[in-house]
């Protein structure tokens, strides 16, 4: 009799261990922040944009593309020879939200191909999904923050 309790106190207890939450917890604050963004401005450098550039300014409602799993696609825009802002690059990567800050997720964005890390920091959501984020970059030592709104 004593075996068959230690038994049953030993199934719970392994029921109990597996269900407890000790994987990595959520991140609070983190809601759906998939889908497209149309790039809305550049601070800290000239940048062919929506709003922000005396040039010839552009940018599309896919100027970011993040998918479920926090890959993406970034265009990146440039004057030519006609003072045309066209699209130089898209860079492909992966964004990992490392923590909140007042509910706004913030994390890292990571580029296929590139030995280089950015910041992104995401507006708090409004029914269960982020509408804006601000990517951080260094270039040329300089802060640049590229403004994105959601297009979808």
């Amino acid at each position: 009799m004593k075996n068959k309790i230690s038994f049953y106190y030993f199934l719970i207890a392994i029921f109990i261990v597996s269900c407890s939450d000790n994987d990595d917890p959520d991140i609070v604050g983190v809601d759906d922040f998939s889908g497209t963004f149309r790039l809305s401005y550049v601070a800290g450098k000239d940048a062919c944009t929506n709003s922000s550039s005396t040039k010839n300014s552009t940018s599309s409602e896919n100027d970011l593309e993040i998918f479920p799993n926090g890959r993406f696609k970034r265009k990146i825009y440039s004057q030519n020879a006609n003072n045309e802002c066209v699209v130089e690059v898209i860079l492909e990567g992966q964004i990992t939200i490392t923590h909140s800050r007042d509910k706004n997720p913030v994390g890292t964005v990571e580029y296929d191909d590139l030995e280089k890390t950015d910041k992104v920091w995401i507006t708090k959501s409004v029914n269960g999904i982020h509408n804006e984020l601000l990517l951080i970059a260094i270039e040329n030592n300089v802060n640049v923050s590229y403004n994105y709104g959601r297009s979808d």
